[in-house]
């Protein structure tokens, strides 16, 4: 039985992405038990010191970018040339392997086991996250497009946060955490065997394959790494994630050690705070673009929309997110708190527009590889480093603030440490600072893309020329007119002014 139309299938993307990201929360959701497996695995081998253990911690969530970051890019390229879902299905395969892997090495005591199997979940989701966005441009819906995208990424916080949720559950229970990552692999069995037969043949065309002329891996790779806007904006994309990735990793954990709530809550608040303002602020940006779109619904003008929506929602959550920190360094930490729900609530809301900015800058059939290339830098210069770097940063400026060694509680000297946890969480504020900068300068190589004016009387073309224009389209990846583009910069950027 075949599912019968987009709509179905992009059900059933949802609920992938949504196991997806409940994975990745396991590990901050549970971060005392985490951090007393690392210190039992870690006790009594050379040159492992237990003062570093937050950095173990850090380097524990940033596992699985590493087979994420090198396959991102092979699958997306493979996107080119093999039927999407076929891809999806056997990088699932290997994710479900990856899940009972890091449930056995609980009862293996084995640290070593536990990063090997959180760098084949890594492997495993690059397959699907380097195809699904050009498969929703493709397939939705034209006036929803970033409305299913912006629905599509509602996954990665409701996930995150649920995996905060789940993760406690099964840590505080008989089962414990391993049963976390068991569950999960069983729930993705019959998602996979619906990837691999349950798909209509025309949703599962390789991206090029009304391209005859082949084209080698290198020539392909080197013509996005060559695009001036989509660089500009995935290293922007780089910096928002350094940040976003290290607040999910030691959110928890922060609120712990400053005392805002206790251990067993403070995964739930924290957890909850990221639902409601990753649910409305990736809703909200999705549809806020499709209606800026409505009037020229072409792909340069989305293009340019896509990137003035993404640095004015960027610049107004940066800006609330450094009043909060005041706000903590006041004491006033209900007022931070709410702060941080409204900041995190615009941050969110940059996603879809960042992704069809992203999407909008290369070749169609390029698109899935462009992806993977944004998947790769985003991880190693967001996700791979910055838990460790954090981490790093916590253990220096907080170095009270761990676990005792045969028990799992965090040391009572930690309330020493408030100045220090306070200087953590202020860097990934200030690395948003980045993505401003480049955002702005998006806004800038964007606007040069515009179409050329329309001529006053329609031009009538012979068959052949008509032919031709039609098998010529526009190149999304050369810039066809410079203007002055400081005015778009500084008009969105200021928005954050205004509302604050």
């Amino acid at each position: 039985m075949k599912l019968p139309n987009a709509g179905s299938i992009f059900f059933l993307l949802c609920l992938i992405n949504l196991l997806n990201y409940i994975d990745r929360g396991i590990v901050p959701g549970s971060p005392i038990q985490f951090q007393s497996f690392i210190t039992s695995c870690i006790m009594g081998i050379p040159d492992m010191s237990l003062a570093h253990e937050n950095m173990y911690l850090g380097l524990l969530v940033s596992a699985f970018i590493a087979g994420y970051s090198i396959f991102s890019i092979p699958f997306g390229y493979w996107a080119i040339h093999c039927r999407p879902f076929l891809l999806i299905s056997v990088g699932l395969s290997i994710w479900i392997l990856a899940m009972l892997l890091c449930g056995l090495a609980d009862p293996a005591h084995s640290l070593v086991l536990l990063f090997v199997g959180r760098i084949l979940s890594g492997i495993g989701e690059s397959s699907f996250q380097a195809i699904v966005p050009s498969f929703i441009e493709d397939f939705a819906p034209a006036s929803k497009r970033t409305l299913w995208l912006g629905i599509f990424y509602c996954g990665i916080t409701i996930g995150t946060a649920t995996g905060y949720f789940y993760s406690a559950l099964f840590a505080k229970s008989s089962l414990r955490w391993p049963w976390a990552y068991y569950a999960e692999g069983l729930a993705m069995l019959p998602l996979v065997l619906i990837c691999s037969f349950c798909i209509p043949a025309k949703f599962d065309l390789p991206s090029g394959h009304q391209h005859m002329e082949p084209v080698s891996f290198a020539k392909e790779l080197g013509g996005i790494l060559k695009n001036p806007l989509f660089m500009i904006m995935s290293l922007g994309s780089s910096a928002y994630v350094f940040s976003i990735s290290g607040l999910a990793a030691f959110g928890p954990s922060l609120l712990i050690g400053l005392g805002l709530f206790e251990e067993s809550s403070a995964a739930m608040v924290f957890g909850g705070i990221i639902v409601v303002a990753g649910t409305i602020g990736t809703l909200m940006g999705g549809f806020l673009l499709d209606r800026s779109c409505t009037t020229a619904n072409n792909d340069l003008f989305r293009l340019g929309m896509a990137t003035r929506q993404a640095l004015g929602f960027l610049s107004i959550g940066t800006a609330t997110l450094l009043v909060s920190w005041v706000c903590l360094d006041q004491d006033l930490n209900m007022v931070s708190m709410v702060l941080l729900a409204v900041a995190l609530t615009f941050l969110f809301g940059c996603v879809p527009a960042s992704i069809v900015a992203l999407l909008l800058s290369v070749e169609k059939r390029k698109r899935g590889l462009a992806l993977g290339i944004n998947t790769m830098m985003s991880h190693l210069l967001g996700d791979v480093p910055s838990p460790v770097v954090l981490g790093m940063f916590k253990d220096y400026h907080a170095p009270q603030c761990r676990t005792i060694p045969n028990d799992v509680v965090l040391h009572p000297d930690c309330a020493n440490d408030r100045r220090g946890l306070k200087l953590t969480l202020l860097f990934p504020y200030a690395w948003l600072l980045w993505g401003i900068v480049l955002a702005g300068v998006g806004v800038c190589l964007a606007k040069k893309r515009r179409l050329p004016d329309v001529p006053a009387r329609p031009v009538i073309l012979s068959g052949e020329d008509a032919a031709a224009q039609a098998n010529d389209p526009i190149d999304m990846s050369k810039p066809e007119e410079a203007t002055d583009c400081w005015d778009d910069v500084v008009a969105a950027s200021s928005s954050s002014t205004i509302v604050l």
